[in-house]
């Protein structure tokens, strides 16, 4: 384990910074089936495939609210859509270290970074993170607002998360 920046799973060597082994726990708020929502977090090889696919409920607001198992550093993230391409998100908040947002409260705080996103249907564009402040993420919320066809619903396939990570666990501390 020399380097950080590699794959834990040996059935996808192509993820080199993909953190979605990483996740302890992932949420998504808003979506038709929100265990489907969770499951976007997926290997790059899987990131053109349709399913599993969050697709948002009454409107086209998405929350995904994801904990990692150790600290990570995000340093691109790539989203594709899923169909239509007015579906497609078109905007996106991120959110660092705040795990108790939810749609009652994440309109009314200050994202860490927001993003115009493009369509994506190639699976090649990633937008990129300011430098220092997406360093030592335990939970990181996404919210999509919009799509780029002012639709009902947002669908959206694949996230990629990107970075380097540590490999230490966290552990609770015994006081007494």
């Amino acid at each position: 384990h020399g380097s950080a920046e590699h794959s834990h799973l040996e059935s996808y060597p192509e993820d080199n910074w993909n953190l979605y082994q990483q996740i302890e726990a992932c949420e998504c708020l808003n979506a038709e089936d929100a265990a489907k929502g969770a499951q976007i977090l997926k290997p790059h090889v899987h990131r053109l495939t349709d399913e599993p696919s969050a697709v948002s409920d009454t409107d086209p607001e998405l929350l995904l609210k994801i904990r990692f198992a150790s600290p990570v550093e995000l340093k691109r993230i790539m989203v594709i859509g899923v169909g239509d391409p007015r579906h497609h998100p078109s905007k996106m908040r991120c959110f660092v270290n705040m795990p108790e947002l939810d749609f009652t409260s994440v309109h009314d705080v200050q994202a860490t970074q927001e993003f115009d996103l493009p369509v994506n249907q190639t699976g090649e564009a990633l937008v990129h993170t300011v430098a220092g402040r997406f360093h030592g993420i335990v939970h990181l919320s996404l919210l999509f607002t919009e799509n780029h066809g002012d639709e009902e619903q947002t669908k959206i396939g694949y996230i990629g998360l990107q970075g380097p990570h540590t490999h230490h666990q966290r552990t609770a501390v015994d006081a007494t």
